[in-house]
Parts: C-alpha cells; sequence; structure tokens
C-alpha cells in the first residue's frame, strides 16, 4: 500500500520570517494565510485558514527575502509535534517545506493589477 504525506500551499505571508540557528544549521519559521471561497445560499463567504510552515538547513539570507504579505508557494509534508506540560499534551501540525517559491506583488500607484513576479529559492 502506498501512503503519501504531500501538501502544497500558495498564500500570503502573515508575518516575517523567524531564522534561528539549530545544532544542524538553520531553522525558519513562517505563517501563510489560504482563503477558501464558498457559496452560503445567495451569498459567497470566505473562510481564511492559517498554516505554520517551517524548514531546515536551508540558506538564511534566501529565506530572509519572505516578509509579510508576500505570496509563497510551498511544497511539503505534514508533521505533528506533542509538546508535554505538567502532564497536558499540546499538538502541533507544521508543514515542514521541501521547497518554497517566492511570488512578488507590485503595489505600485500606478498599477492596479497584480504583477506576479516569481523566484525560485534554492534549497
Amino acid at each position: 500500500m502506498i501512503n503519501i504525506n504531500k501538501v502544497m500551499l500558495v498564500g500570503n505571508a502573515v508575518r516575517d520570517v523567524e531564522m534561528k540557528e539549530i545544532a544542524n544549521g538553520n531553522m525558519g519559521k513562517v505563517s501563510i494565510a489560504t482563503n477558501r471561497y464558498f457559496k452560503k445560499g445567495e451569498e459567497f463567504e470566505q473562510e481564511v485558514e492559517y498554516h505554520n510552515i517551517v524548514w531546515f538547513g536551508f540558506a538564511a539570507d534566501k529565506m530572509d527575502k519572505i516578509e509579510k504579505w508576500d505570496i509563497v508557494c510551498v511544497d511539503g509534508r505534514l508533521q505533528t509535534s506533542k509538546v508535554e506540560k505538567d502532564w497536558e499534551f499540546t499538538y502541533y501540525t507544521n508543514v515542514v517545506a521541501d521547497k518554497i517559491q517566492l511570488l512578488k506583488r507590485d503595489w505600485g500607484w500606478a498599477n492596479a493589477s497584480s504583477n506576479a513576479v516569481t523566484e525560485e529559492i534554492p534549497f
């Protein structure tokens, strides 16, 4: 039987990247928001979902390019961690990124449409 743990998300960064040095190299974190639109009765509604993205060992200078409100495409897998404090367990689910692509928007006054420029961030 084949088991697949694959996640692909495109969303807006909701905060700047946090980088941390760990024993094996670098670790980075960012959160992104994705939107889902659905029809409820005669009206369309929007639902926002927030995702925690983590990566290990990528070049810190490349990942620091991601800023709040940037559009990013993440390809990775789900990983759940368990933290115990005072005999109570809290579970966290993160997306561990294998690949991240930064999609920039042109927010200039002269052009109201979004011009996407892609930059591949190598790993």
